[in-house]
């Protein structure tokens, strides 16, 4: 009985050791792959005054519409990212888009 109840406690352990690493990588591979090139832009240009949340959500969704408005076939998607939104990132859905 006492062999049991320390396995049971390593078990209980090395699952709680290991279970911040696993909730950082559930989302890898989940909707795109691993990149193989990351870019981060440095802006020229400077922060509008009032640039907030809801005017960058306003920013996404008024551009996807505009994608999805043109009978062209997509050949990247948008989205917005962050509890503030406050990154942006852009995905080829082709090879031949950047």
């Amino acid at each position: 009985m006492t062999h049991i109840l320390w396995f049971v406690g390593i078990v209980l352990c090395v699952l709680l050791y290991l279970a911040p690493a696993a909730a950082q990588d559930r989302h890898d591979l989940y909707c795109h792959p691993t990149p193989k090139f990351e870019e981060t832009y440095n802006a020229r240009s400077r922060v509008l005054l009032g640039s907030d949340r809801d005017r960058r959500l306003g920013f996404v969704a008024g551009l996807t519409r505009e994608l999805f408005d043109d009978p062209a076939p997509q050949r990247y998607a948008i989205f917005a990212k962050g509890s503030d939104v406050e990154k942006l990132i852009i995905m080829a859905l082709d090879d031949e888009v950047f």
